[in-house]
């Protein structure tokens, strides 16, 4: 058997060995973070235009006549899609297994605020098809430490394992 094999059905043990649901549970947080990212800054950090990689553009202001009613009602400051912080803080990850995880809302009118309807402007909360570059590297550090902490599990001292930049390296001394 070569040392490729060798290595390789090492590394499937390792694979199925893992604790995903620790890993899944990490990533669930990062993605708490950034919806709360996405609110504080009102739709710059995942990006407030739907559909392009818009980081940067926040979301539609309010209408005056909105901006107006909250005001007579004392909801302010005014903070887009903050009315109260029952949306903001509904946002969760659930039904954690070892191949992933939900992640959203059980608030009911939130699609109507991410996608929009014919008299409100779409304000996405999730990312739909982009990532902040910040976000994609908080996601690898973790999957990059959860690696580090499942290789010495493999206990083969002859192997030399490094990660760097993403990328996974298995050799021999």
């Amino acid at each position: 058997m070569s040392d490729f094999n060798i290595i390789s059905k090492d590394f499937e043990k390792l694979l199925k060995s893992m604790n995903y649901i620790r890993l899944f549970k990490a990533i669930g947080e990062v993605f708490k973070w950034g919806t709360m990212e996405q609110f504080r800054t009102e739709g710059k950090y995942f990006g407030g235009r739907k559909g392009t990689r818009s980081f940067g553009y926040k979301w539609f202001d309010l209408a005056p006549r909105t901006v107006k009613e909250r005001t007579r009602k004392g909801y302010v400051p005014i903070n887009i899609l903050q009315q109260t912080a029952i949306l903001r803080n509904s946002f969760t990850y659930s039904n954690v297994t070892t191949s992933g995880f939900l992640f959203g809302t059980n608030v009911p009118y939130a699609p109507f605020l991410h996608y929009g309807t014919k008299n409100i402007p779409p304000r996405p909360i999730l990312p739909e098809r982009f990532l902040p570059a910040d976000f994609e590297d908080e996601i690898k550090d973790i999957i990059e430490n959860f690696i580090r902490l499942e290789i010495p599990k493999m206990k083969i001292p002859e192997r030399i394992i490094t990660i760097e930049g993403g990328k996974i390296g298995i050799g021999f001394m």
